[in-house]
């Protein structure tokens, strides 16, 4: 492996070759000119959604790609509240730190002709900036890392003062990961040194001593210069960043022999301990809680052999179920058991709120709260218990619309005034939604272009409010643009709270798809008709898709269902309809009686269940994506992989490592949405057929050649 790490001016230091072979696959050769910008053509570079980062020939996986967004995203709010000393920036003092990653497979050049990865760096940092002016103010800092070249090189703007000393130091901290192909590791490694370099030489006002307590495990900025200080102890932060932005406090009490090398652990332990830790088999559940919201909040944790042993047991393993646990199952054993022990004085005294082992006599309820609880109890029994009927039942438990106009209302467009009851009033008249922001309780309308409002009719008599957004522009691949997709929502939500306008919204789906996007109420909820239910929620679904196949016959259908939505999309599925393309489940359950029960993939049936997906999935013909969060408590990751493991025709399911059932699609996991892409691309029945099309194609002009 060649590697360069360089200012503005510096020479390329060659690294000796790495001992990982390059993979023979074909060559995606990019010049300056042709590389994408991951923050005008994400879809190009791997993503969802605009960023910093771009892979357009997939070198790391999709997870890789999504952690690593969101660590560039992360420390460029850290930045934020720098003000850059530098002259050119007097006019933008507040300018972020702006770093931006290309990972390439081979930089395209003249045959016979060196590669100069030196000018396509600095030609492709021109061009993102637009060729600005040379005396503006410039923070930018991109790093190239070129897998077929072997080469890695950074070029920092000259007001982000970044010296090539600090280039190179970057690079040589993480050359193993280089070396063994672990490019996504090495890349955030290099990221954190930069930002603290960043940090360190525009700060020039050091903290007082009341708003900042320097202690013997975080030296203070002033005694420690920025070349020779570990850019990133606690949290990939700098040394010199105020103790609000760091994720572990300073030791509330510390014992002076604690070794350096335990003391971030020893913190760690304090805060676990805080969290109701004393049950001593309760606190590697507490270390790795606060562990993984420190890395939400603040990038990598630690830059230690044991952190990195965690994470890169977990990444040997990624393809295993579980893989995580059995990482940190071994880390327990190996460290966090015997530092507990170990520093068991300083843990306890510091951990300042540890929960008492007795109950408080004051909190303990009275005779009269235990009898109200219990009326409490029996009257909710007796709601939902009366009738015995397992569909009122079901629809008792399972059914939770919100309330009706909370997120929305039907208007016409004639009469914008006029209130109707649901949308069978205004069943033959053009209508429009009218979105309730709920941060600020205005009225917001999309346009006509973005969502068009239309009713179904179901086989139960029910009359059903639909929409189709429209995405700005359609994909180009023939297999996207053959395709559209029907979602079906989760419980206690409406097409209201989903068209929200400042967060993802149905609008922002079909606008990464590229591809039109339907949508509905089920009966009962919203301003649909009828009464929410199984039986109705079924046919709810099968009167939208017949509705869809009637009006656009040259679409295939592709079903998305999340939550009790997958029921929907399992039963129609099930039947495997004309027109089906593919189907993707969304933290998906087995059936509603297996969800109280700890074996999820249990053979047997009840007669009085419902939402039986597990009896009907292995019937489906078409290719199903399962995605679901590790850390969903409401519907537990085993459901999904009980169904995955009965489908006919899987694809790689995706396991969202830290999101759980109500993130998972909330945009904060970027990854999620590039495999949905990924499988409407690449993994469908249409997407298969044209690429066997383009095959046979190939294979006949081929012969044709041969033949003449």
């Amino acid at each position: 492996m060649q590697a360069d790490d360089v200012g503005d001016r510096g020479q390329p230091v060659p690294v000796e070759e790495g001992e990982e072979d390059v993979e023979g696959d074909p060559v995606a050769q990019f010049t300056s000119q042709t590389y994408p910008d991951p923050r005008l053509d994400p879809f190009s570079c791997r993503l969802a959604l605009p960023s910093q980062v771009c892979d357009p020939s997939a070198i790391v996986s999709d997870e890789e790609r999504s952690r690593l967004v969101q660590r560039v995203n992360q420390l460029h709010s850290l930045t934020s509240g720098i003000k850059n000393t530098s002259p050119s920036c007097a006019l933008m003092p507040d300018r972020n730190l702006e770093i931006i990653v290309a990972i390439i497979d081979k930089i395209g050049s003249v045959p016979g002709v060196p590669i100069d990865i030196e000018k396509f760096a600095n030609n492709l940092k021109r061009r993102y900036q637009n060729f600005q002016d040379v005396g503006m103010c410039d923070t930018t800092v991109l790093i190239v890392n070129s897998r077929q070249d072997r080469q890695v090189f950074t070029v920092a703007g000259r007001d982000a003062k970044i010296s090539k000393d600090t280039l190179k130091s970057a690079f040589e901290r993480n050359i193993g990961h280089f070396k063994t192909g672990r490019y996504a590791l090495g890349l955030e490694g290099m990221i954190e040194v930069i930002v603290a370099a960043y940090s360190n030489a525009h700060i020039v006002q050091v903290p007082t001593p009341e708003a900042f307590r320097p202690t013997d495990f975080m030296p203070s900025p002033a005694a420690v210069s920025a070349v020779e200080s570990q850019p990133f102890r606690a949290a990939g932060l700098p040394n010199s960043v105020q103790p609000a932005k760091r994720p572990f406090p300073a030791f509330n009490s510390i014992q002076e022999n604690i070794e350096e090398d335990d003391k971030i652990w020893v913190s760690i332990l304090q805060q676990a301990m805080a969290r109701c830790g004393q049950n001593d088999a309760d606190l590697p559940k507490h270390v790795r809680a606060v562990v993984e919201e420190a890395m939400n909040i603040s990038l990598k944790l630690i830059s230690d052999s044991r952190y990195n042993k965690i994470e890169e047991e977990t990444e040997q393993n990624k393809e295993v179920l579980g893989s995580r646990q059995k990482a940190w199952d071994t880390a327990t054993n190996e460290f966090i058991r015997p530092l507990f022990q170990k520093y068991r004085n300083s843990v306890l005294s510091g951990a300042t709120q540890t929960c008492p082992r007795e109950p408080v006599a004051e909190n303990q309820p009275g005779c009269c709260d235990v009898f109200i609880d219990l009326l409490r109890a029996c009257g909710l029994i007796c709601y939902v218990a009366c009738p015995p009927v397992p569909s009122i039942v079901t629809r008792k438990l399972a059914f939770h619309p919100p309330e009706k106009g909370m997120t929305y209302r039907i208007a016409l467009k004639s009469d914008p005034e006029k209130r109707f009851k649901n949308i069978r009033g205004c069943r033959d008249e053009p209508v429009q939604l009218v979105v309730r922001n709920i941060s600020n309780g205005a009225d917001y309308i999309h346009s006509e272009k973005e969502v068009e409002v239309f009713s179904v009719t179901t086989a139960n008599n029910n009359d059903l409010v639909c929409i189709k957004c429209t995405p700005d522009s359609y994909s180009s691949n023939p297999a996207v643009s053959d395709q559209v997709v029907l979602f079906c929502q989760p419980n206690s939500s409406d097409l209201g709270g989903f068209l929200q306008p400042s967060s993802m919204n149905f609008v922002t789906y079909a606008n990464v798809f590229e591809t039109d996007f339907y949508a509905f109420d089920y009966s009962g909820y919203g301003f649909s008709s009828g009464t929410q239910g199984e039986k109705n929620m079924y046919a709810d679904i099968r009167a939208v898709y017949d509705k869809i196949r009637e009006t656009r016959p040259d679409k295939k259908i592709v079903v998305m269902g999340y939550s009790i939505g997958t029921t929907a999309a399992v039963d129609l599925a099930s039947s495997n309809p004309e027109g089906l393309a593919g189907v993707v489940l969304i933290a998906p359950f087995t059936s509603g009686l297996r969800l109280f029960s700890s074996k999820p993939d249990k053979p047997d049936t009840c007669w009085a269940d419902s939402f039986t997906s597990f009896d009907k999935v292995n019937r489906i013909e078409t290719r199903v994506l399962i995605c679901h969060g590790d850390l969903d408590e409401v519907i537990p990751l085993a459901h999904g992989m009980a169904l995955y493991e009965k489908l006919k025709n899987p694809v790689p399911p995706l396991i969202v490592h830290g999101a759980n059932h109500h993130t998972i699609l909330s945009g904060k996991y970027i990854h999620v949405f590039t495999r949905i892409a990924g499988f409407l691309r690449h993994e469908t029945l249409v997407s298969c057929r044209s690429i066997e099309v383009d095959s046979q194609q190939t294979s006949s002009k081929k012969k044709t050649e041969s033949e003449e």
